[in-house]
């Protein structure tokens, strides 16, 4: 029987700042500013509403974040300015400037994390890359100094249409576009945000330098788990051959015997947004069961719409008209929201 093969992944500096990001929030919270009462929080370098450019560390809620867009606002595990996910929409004015409390940390911390393994797989690739960079610096090509430099599986110039493993410096890559140019913690190419749209003039190709990091690092991270979560979404069992069909899906008591293969699809969807999630630095979709739900989202988003939910943010005792049947029309199961959801992707377009 295969296993599922996930990541065992480490904290990392940015997630540091989220935390201390989160206890800001309660602290507001509980001065009276209910936007940050329930609400999931995370630490960026952005702007504010009216002045986008006035750039701070600040405690920005979920709502005030574009998670379809990616910006320099976070860090890496060395303190270096890094692409992620959830750039600042600046249209929203919840948030807190924590400059001072958020620069502290990276103060007292960076070393720490910048001493410690990589948090990812996909970063220590980035870190390698770093030292290629310094190297190419050291030895007089310009454009690699002070560059943030990513690795990806991707093209280079014009003569250089085959993907391989090369380091790119930040401009060279469309962070608007996603490319199956990474790793996810068990060496597997996956998704993430970041991928060369036209000839790349400033890179360094580097196909066995960094595939032998993944070949030998990736036991490090990479973690057999056989058992997931009970899912209302799990695949039909095979029918026997010879067996009658029937014209029935329903046992006589009215419940549902086979779960449908619509909404397992659609589960199957939201587990891959889960990991490129956790890929692009979303620590709360790292390892956890992922669920396609047509319901509310935070404390802003009462709008039922299709949504991927971590497992932690259902009530799998609570039943709803959140699924969908094999015709595409919405239908009751079992995992409704329960309250107020902090960790869920809103992909209404998508699903």
């Amino acid at each position: 029987e295969s296993t599922t093969r996930l990541a065992a992944r480490r904290e990392s500096l940015q997630d540091a700042l989220d935390e201390e990001c989160s206890r800001q929030a309660s602290v507001a919270c509980r001065s009276g500013l209910q936007d940050y009462c329930n609400e999931a929080v995370f630490a960026r370098y952005d702007g504010i509403k009216g002045s986008p450019s006035s750039k701070q560390w600040r405690c920005y809620t979920e709502g005030a974040l574009d998670f379809e867009a990616a910006g320099p606002g976070c860090v890496n595990s060395c303190g270096a300015a890094t692409m992620c996910l959830g750039a600042f929409n600046s249209r929203s004015v919840a948030y807190l400037t924590r400059n001072n409390e958020l620069t502290s940390i990276l103060k007292l911390r960076t070393q720490e994390f910048c001493s410690a393994p990589a948090p990812t797989l996909q970063e220590a690739l980035d870190r390698k890359c770093a030292q290629f960079g310094k190297e190419s610096c050291n030895s007089g090509l310009a454009s690699y100094c002070g560059a943030a430099i990513y690795a990806r599986y991707d093209k280079g110039n014009s003569s250089q249409q085959t993907k391989e493993w090369r380091c790119y410096i930040e401009k060279e890559l469309d962070f608007s576009k996603s490319g199956d140019g990474c790793v996810d913690d068990c060496g597997s190419m996956t998704s993430c945000r970041g991928s060369v749209s036209g000839p790349s003039t400033s890179h360094l190709t580097r196909p066995s330098e960094l595939q032998a990091v993944i070949d030998s690092d990736k036991s490090n991270y990479c973690t057999d788990k056989s058992e997931q979560q009970p899912s209302q979404a799990t695949p039909p069992p095979e029918i026997p051959e010879g067996t009658p069909e029937e014209s029935e899906t329903e046992d006589p008591s009215g419940s549902q015997a086979v779960p449908e293969a619509l909404q397992h699809a659609l589960d199957a969807f939201c587990v891959e947004e889960g990991e490129k999630a956790c890929s692009n630095g979303l620590k709360a979709y790292c390892n956890s069961a992922m669920y396609a739900r047509k319901d509310v989202g935070n404390t802003t988003q009462k709008t039922k719409e299709w949504r991927c939910y971590a497992a932690s943010e259902i009530d799998f005792a609570v039943s709803a008209d959140v699924c969908a049947d094999n015709c595409g029309n919405i239908t009751s199961c079992s995992g409704a929201v329960n309250g107020v959801p902090t960790s869920h992707l809103t992909r209404n377009p998508q699903i």
